[in-house]
């Protein structure tokens, strides 16, 4: 098997000897995590040992509104750098399932200046009896096997 074994982001000539050794602890506390190096613990009525505690260092405890409090933390001067590519390529918010991202993009889409614009798509054709007639043109029944 292989694995990564060299961290690029740390080869960055750019970095301060401080953010070196901060990016440097960080990558190996998620390595410690993925290898089950961290020590567990369960909480009242569980019976495995599944939380880990997250360093505080790392953690933003707030009170009050947590989601726009994150996005100020991770987009701060997002209203005069949203049409940034290299700003926005920098930055991301992990969240741990959808109904989180659709949250967080309804915020980010509402600091946008300006009117938004919804566009819809749909994935499948209808299975229907009747062809449309240009159903060959965009579905074209030969196809080449590489």
């Amino acid at each position: 098997m292989l694995g990564l074994t060299v961290n690029m982001l740390l080869s960055n000539p750019a970095l301060s000897p401080i953010e070196r050794t901060r990016m440097s602890r960080f990558a190996q506390w998620v390595l410690d995590v993925g290898e089950g190096k961290v020590p567990a613990y369960r909480k009242d009525g569980e019976t495995e040992n599944t939380w880990i505690k997250i360093p505080d260092d790392i953690v933003r405890l707030t009170k009050g509104d947590k989601p726009s409090t994150i996005i100020d933390a991770v987009y701060s001067d997002f209203e005069s750098s949203f049409s940034s590519v290299p700003y926005l390529a920098q930055r991301c918010i992990v969240c741990p399932v959808n109904t989180v991202v659709d949250e967080l993009n309804e915020i980010m889409v509402g600091r946008v200046p300006g009117d938004s614009k919804e566009y819809r798509s749909f994935d499948q054709i209808v299975n229907c009896i009747e062809m449309p007639s240009d159903y060959e043109m965009l579905y074209h029944p030969k196809c080449s096997i590489l």
